[in-house]
């Protein structure tokens, strides 16, 4: 332990010595005591009005003092705390003062002996910690002790904690419980604590030290995914073999238990990508349209952690029946004619297939077809299918797992040379006039009706929409203003080309609309012009034949005068136009006004 002499002369024949001993160490409180003595040594020594102490000591005064030799003068101690890590120093002072010789106050610092702390634990390595541990797998618990201690290690988990062990020594063995996952339910891993208190015999050392520590899942923690169980709900599967998959057909009710571990719960169970539903723990669901004999389940935990599990049955591919019936006659007018019907079937697990005909004037009748290698054939003759008349023949057929297909064959009325009736007359042909031909009644045609010279007595009964023309600004915008300018059109419609076309200067840019056919046209032309609040005058029209782009007064340009704020009307026009005459579109205003969109539509009246 720490001790310390120091001396200090006051006369050629005496001398002042203090004395500092660490006499006693307290372990439990971190401290030390240091005893403390002042001393002088005289020959023939004698002095007056004597004071005199140090630190401890309870001082010392005298009016008359002697020394010849050793003179304890005062003794005494103190107790001197440590710092929280265990090591300390004491400072101790002194002083003497007499009628004959002085010693001034002084210090001097005895550094003290290191008390063993608390100790610091660690995980599986030391001194350092090594937080990973998992539940279920023993780890050890160093303490890192100081000192002969023993001590108490517990933990703390969540909203979980105990006592490890008492009594330990150097270290002790712990395997975390996996009831504390139950603290984690929807992550794989969380932090922990462990504590130890530090004794010396039944006293504590120290604060409680602690080192942290993550603590992970064990192992094979994935849900757990049971027996999966199919079951067909397909009859005709079922009744050949519900342990099999037909393509295009089974359909299965599918049921496998399902359960989390480590207090973990299922969010999703799927079949082929099909969630299932939970009942009780079982999930349950239907697969169908499968293209394999595998059935895989997939379950996800709340942890996000993941298990799969399949089972396979025989998968066998499989087609719907396929079939295709015409009826046909010898000849246009005979009443001799055949069914015939072709089409594909499936051939497994012994697959059979039966065939109804039914005949639109009589009932239905079970026949037998033709089967060779999944191909279906069956013909029938009639000669009762009078030209005059059309027949229908529906057909259908079943295979062995109730899968079935109906087509109807369809016979129309021959063709006739002709045919005379109480109150028409068919013609099988075409029907050519060579004079004039008087209707007493309506004319019907189911296709269109044509002539070399067609008029109507009077007025025309409709007009005909030819074609239409529109701009709109895009990048080159164009502005009404004062000056006249004829314009192409940024596109144009047609919508019958025996009246108009679309015109293309030499840059093939943008049309103009060319008349194809003379006579009487409506012209509808509108447009739509920037803001502008304020009187204002512009007009609206169309050139013809303006192919350099100038513009055109008199009777193609419609002028008005008005206060408008979006500048929007129309103006209509009925115009004599010839073949090959080409339409642009026109506008003025004052003051200018951007062009927003223009358009002009072209209607054929007629030629008459």
């Amino acid at each position: 332990m720490a001790t310390e002499r120091r001396n200090y002369g006051i006369t050629s024949y005496s001398s002042i010595h203090v004395y500092a001993d660490e006499t006693q160490v307290d372990v439990a409180n971190n401290r030390s005591y240091i005893s403390t003595e002042l001393w002088i040594l005289g020959s023939s020594y004698s002095a007056y009005n004597v004071d005199c102490n140090v630190t401890g000591g309870g001082g010392y005064t005298n009016s008359h003092l002697t020394a010849n030799g050793w003179v304890k003068l005062v003794s005494g101690g103190f107790w001197a705390p440590h710092n929280a890590d265990g090591t300390g120093s004491a400072t101790v002072g002194s002083y003497y003062s007499s009628g004959y010789g002085n010693m001034p106050y002084g210090e001097f610092t005895l550094t003290l002996t290191k008390i063993a702390r608390a100790s610091q634990p660690s995980i599986n390595t030391l001194p350092n910690n090594s937080p990973d541990i998992t539940a279920g797998v023993a780890c050890t618990i160093h303490m890192n002790k100081q000192a002969n201690f023993t001590h108490k290690v517990s933990y703390w988990f969540g909203n979980k904690k105990g006592t490890i062990a008492t009594g330990v020594v150097d270290n002790c063995s712990w395997t975390p419980p996996t009831s504390l996952l139950d603290q984690i339910p929807n992550a794989s891993t969380g932090s922990g604590t462990i504590s130890v208190e530090t004794y010396s015999g039944s006293t504590k050392i120290g604060e409680t030290k602690s080192c942290g520590f993550t603590l992970h899942l064990p192992n094979n923690s994935e849900p757990t995914i049971g027996t999966i169980t199919l079951t067909e709900q397909h009859a005709g599967v079922k009744a050949k073999n519900a342990n099999v998959t037909v393509q295009q057909i089974s359909k299965k009710l599918v049921s496998v238990p399902v359960s989390a571990k480590y207090s973990a719960s299922i969010k999703t169970v799927t079949c082929d990508g099909v969630t299932l539903s939970n009942n009780n723990g079982t999930y349950t669901g239907y697969i169908s349209n499968k293209s394999n004999g595998t059935y895989k389940i997939t379950a996800i935990d709340s942890r996000g952690l993941k298990s799969s599990n399949s089972v396979t049955q025989t998968f066998y591919e499989y087609a719907k029946p396929f079939i295709t019936a015409t009826l046909k006659r010898e000849s246009e007018t005979s009443a001799k004619g055949t069914l015939s019907v072709n089409g594909s079937y499936s051939t497994i697990l012994s697959n059979t297939l039966s065939m109804t005909i039914q005949r639109n004037d009589e009932s239905s009748t079970t026949v037998s077809p033709s089967l060779s290698n999944g191909s279906i054939s069956y013909s029938k003759s009639y000669t009762d299918l009078n030209y005059v008349q059309s027949f229908t023949i529906k057909v259908k057929v079943t295979d062995g797992f109730g899968e079935s297909v109906e087509v109807t064959a369809v016979l129309g009325v021959g063709q006739y040379a002709l045919w005379m009736g109480k109150y028409n007359v068919k013609v099988g042909g075409k029907l050519n006039v060579g004079s004039d031909l008087t209707v007493g009644g309506a004319i019907s045609a189911s296709g269109k009706i044509s002539a070399l010279d067609f008029r109507y007595e009077g007025a025309s009964p409709a007009i005909h929409y030819v074609a239409q023309g529109y701009h709109e600004p895009g990048s080159t915008p164009v502005y009404m203003n004062t000056g006249m300018a004829g314009h192409r059109f940024t596109n144009a419609y047609i919508y019958d080309s025996a009246y108009a076309s679309k015109h293309f200067d030499n840059n093939k840019t943008y049309p103009s609309i060319q008349v194809k056919k003379k006579g009487m046209y409506l012209i509808v032309c509108r447009v739509r012009g920037a803001n502008v609040q304020q009187s204002a005058t512009y007009g609206i029209g169309y050139t013809v034949n303006k192919l350099d782009n100038s513009g055109e007064w008199g009777e193609n340009q419609y002028n008005m005068y008005a206060t408008f704020y979006a500048c929007a009307a129309s103006s209509v026009f009925l115009k004599m136009l010839n073949a090959n005459d080409v339409l642009r579109w026109q506008v003025i205003a004052d003051p200018t006004r951007k062009v927003e969109h223009f358009e002009l539509h072209l209607f054929y009246v007629t030629d008459q």
